[in-house]
């Protein structure tokens, strides 16, 4: 909340900032506070259009560009590759030019609808676990732990005795959050199907739950286990019972993680959680767009091409690391260049040497459902949380198709 209220502050500056010049206004909505930082720079180092920063909710901005009476010139925000992008932002292409090799290119590829480019990546985020004695990493350079590495190392690290755990190592129930980076490990990749009705696989669905399922009942005694030492347990952040040692691991990711004070790190340790060598990034890559109906479409361009150039995103990494209050990375995350975090993290953030993701760990973002990922937090993982509870009386079908109908009311 407080990075938000930053961020709108940050938007109102620029507004008075700008106030004097008589060129047309960039307007701009984001839901990454950084971003508001960034855009400050920009007009302090040049004459040009002015820009208006608009706060919005994370993951909000294609459905609030979908009903807009006055579209912004640029949106940057999560949950932008959605099945009418080709018809709502106009392409990109020129902006990249021959210097497509800088990008990730699962991330420049999720961007790209029948060859052309209609969003580009900027940054984008990866899925963790934080742990202290419960794993003994290889001594080799891997920056990542496997999930059935994950389960079998917590499995050991557990003390159960009769029906009752004094330590857990980890439980699928106890973050929603990793249930939906779950989903997407697995595959599960809902989408839009007729009367935009979610398909998904259901191979993937059923596999995912046999895994968690044999993890909570094979391996931690069962859910009420679980769940009584949660209650018992976990009343602090994660991290703390990691670093007490009552539990082993806890879900994070890396941006979560590294912008924790260093206290609440001490004895901690980090890698990224990945499922047969790929990393789950889809719900985590901010992407930026030009709709088709923004007035100065041109300004939008330059401001964009100002946030890709590897020397401006090398020279606002740096400076936000010498901040009072220092961010992780670019824009919230990785940057989607991989020239610039192999270059400039391990300058910034020396703990990153060796960490940074490769473009082979990273997988295309699928097209998500239009009511993704409100259709993820409110219908999906408590779905899975009841099913592998036991508790769950309707299929997921129903649970979808009755939240559906809500959402057209």
């Amino acid at each position: 909340m407080l990075r938000i209220t930053r961020m709108i502050a940050v938007g109102a500056l620029v507004l008075g900032a700008c106030a004097g010049n008589r060129s047309e206004p960039v307007r701009i909505w984001t839901s990454e506070p950084a971003i508001a930082d960034y855009i400050s720079r920009y007009n302090a180092d040049r004459e040009g259009a002015p820009v208006e920063v608009r706060a919005i909710e994370r993951g909000s901005g294609y459905r609030e560009l979908s009903g807009a009476e006055s579209p912004p010139d640029l949106i940057i925000d999560r949950h932008l590759v959605k099945p009418a992008a080709r018809s709502i932002f106009e392409t990109v292409e020129g902006l990249i030019g021959d210097t497509g090799g800088r990008y990730y290119r699962s991330l420049l590829e999720g961007g790209r609808i029948e060859g052309n480019q209609y969003l580009l990546p900027l940054s984008f985020d990866v899925p963790a676990v934080m742990f202290a004695e419960a794993w003994d990493p290889p001594q080799d350079d891997r920056r990542t732990i496997d999930l059935i590495e994950l389960r079998e190392a917590a499995a050991a690290f557990n003390a159960i005795a009769d029906g009752r755990a004094e330590r857990l190592g980890y439980s699928p129930l106890w973050q929603d959050d990793f249930l939906r980076a779950a989903i997407d490990m697995f595959g599960v990749r809902f989408r839009s199907g007729p009367d935009e009705m979610p398909l998904w696989s259901r191979d993937g669905l059923q596999e995912m739950l046999d895994f968690l399922g044999t993890w909570s009942e094979g391996e931690n005694a069962g859910a009420q286990t679980e769940l009584d030492f949660q209650r018992r347990y976990l009343v602090a952040p994660g991290n703390r019972a990691v670093q007490n040692g009552i539990a082993g691991f806890w879900y994070t990711t890396a941006a979560s993680y590294y912008s924790l004070p260093d206290a609440e790190r001490t004895g901690l340790d980090v890698r990224w959680l990945s499922r047969d060598g790929v990393l789950p990034v889809g719900d985590r890559v901010l992407y930026a767009g030009v709709p088709r109906s923004a007035e100065n479409r041109s300004g939008a361009r330059q401001l964009l091409r100002w946030l890709t150039e590897e020397a401006v995103q090398s020279r606002l990494i740096s400076a936000n690391a010498r901040a009072h209050e220092p961010q992780f990375g670019f824009a919230g995350g990785f940057s989607a260049l991989h020239t610039v975090n192999e270059r400039v993290l391990s300058e910034t953030h020396p703990e990153m040497t060796g960490r940074v993701p490769v473009n082979a760990e990273l997988r295309r973002p699928d097209i998500e459902h239009p009511l993704w990922p409100g259709m993820s937090s409110e219908v999906i993982a408590p779905w899975l949380a009841n099913a592998l509870r036991g508790e769950e009386q309707l299929a997921l079908r129903n649970r979808l198709e009755g939240w559906i109908r809500q959402q057209e009311l």
